[in-house]
């Protein structure tokens, strides 16, 4: 059974191109490898929705995203700051970093659960845009100048980035049409929601 959990917002028909997908972690194999997790579900659910050239293109520059449409864990600033922490070797929470760097980085949308942001249409493409805003308007000086620690100024920058992109973003995160499931074999049936409300 598949339970739908829509937004209440009077401006959702401006934002009809954002969806979150949220299903629990004994669904996956390997739940504690969240990257390994959402390519699994875009994969999965790419092949029940027609290929976007766009999405094709920018996909190429975001290794991060689906071959096929847009699929990303939890929210930008989470997964940004734990990335950064992940490459950099550093084994403290999400809380830790935030109080260390005083930046609103987000936790997991919901506990026990993975939380999947699907992206298409104009709202892939604003992602894009905001993506690459993001990343120019991070400059490396005002790290270098509260830490000395190389390591500490990448993965704040990573999570400054990733909060830049959480501002741009909430009214598309607030908008979002919500689905939860329980598990992977009803994703087929969330792919052709998807592509039945992207065409209202």
């Amino acid at each position: 059974m598949i339970s739908k959990i829509q937004t209440n917002n009077s401006n959702y028909p401006n934002f009809k191109g954002t969806y979150i997908v949220q299903i629990p972690y004994n669904a996956f194999a390997n739940s504690e490898n969240i990257k390994e997790c959402s390519k699994l579900v875009g994969d999965e659910m790419s092949k029940l929705m027609r290929p976007n050239k766009f999405l094709q293109k920018c996909n190429k520059l975001l290794n991060m995203f689906n071959s096929k449409l847009f699929c990303y864990p939890e929210r930008f600033s989470y997964m940004f700051s734990k990335t950064g922490m992940d490459v950099n070797n550093m084994n403290n929470s999400i809380k830790w970093l935030r109080e260390n760097t005083g930046l609103p980085i987000a936790d997991v949308l919901r506990e026990n659960f993975h939380s999947f942001f699907i992206y298409t249409n104009k709202e892939a493409h604003n992602v894009l845009k905001e993506i690459t805003s993001a990343c120019k308007n991070t400059r490396v000086p005002e790290f270098c100048e509260k830490y000395t620690d190389p390591k500490m100024i990448a993965i704040a920058m990573n999570a400054k980035i990733g909060v830049a992109l959480d501002k741009g973003l909430e009214k598309q995160y607030n908008n979002a049409i919500t689905y939860e499931i329980e598990n992977l074999s009803e994703l087929g049936e969330i792919a052709q929601k998807i592509r039945k409300a992207d065409k209202k």
